[in-house]
């Protein structure tokens, strides 16, 4: 239906009642993975953030809505100054990355599509 399941073309129509490998991770580390409604989001032990699934909203945050039905890198400019990615999360139709020792966090759509995508204001440290 979507390509949330990361398993490469053909995946739309998989019912999959048992676990699977998602072969575009072989050989990389996963440290974190998140799953939105019909989309997927995961971060990698190098820091990379990739993203699959159901794309109208541009929550997977290639700079489009197209649906990818394989893990696609998640490309961060200079402009917006990601620094290193601690953490990765998905709610229904949105996808958010938070960045080092400060909390910033960063709605996906990234670079920029019609839809907001301002850092929000950073947490005072304890």
């Amino acid at each position: 239906m979507s390509g949330a399941l990361g398993l490469g073309v053909g995946d739309h129509s998989l019912v999959q009642r048992t676990p699977r490998l998602v072969e575009a991770f072989d050989g990389m580390i996963v440290c974190q993975a998140a799953a939105g409604s019909a989309h997927s989001v995961a971060l990698t032990g190098d820091g990379q953030v990739h993203t699959w699934g159901y794309g109208w909203f541009g929550q997977l945050g290639l700079g489009d809505t197209l649906s990818h039905s394989s893990p696609q890198l998640v490309v961060f400019g200079e402009e917006h100054n990601a620094g290193t990615i601690a953490h990765v999360a998905a709610g229904a139709d949105h996808s958010v990355v938070t960045t080092g020792t400060s909390f910033n966090a960063y709605p996906l759509p990234f670079p920029s599509l019609p839809f907001p995508s301002l850092p929000f204001p950073s947490l005072p440290s304890h």
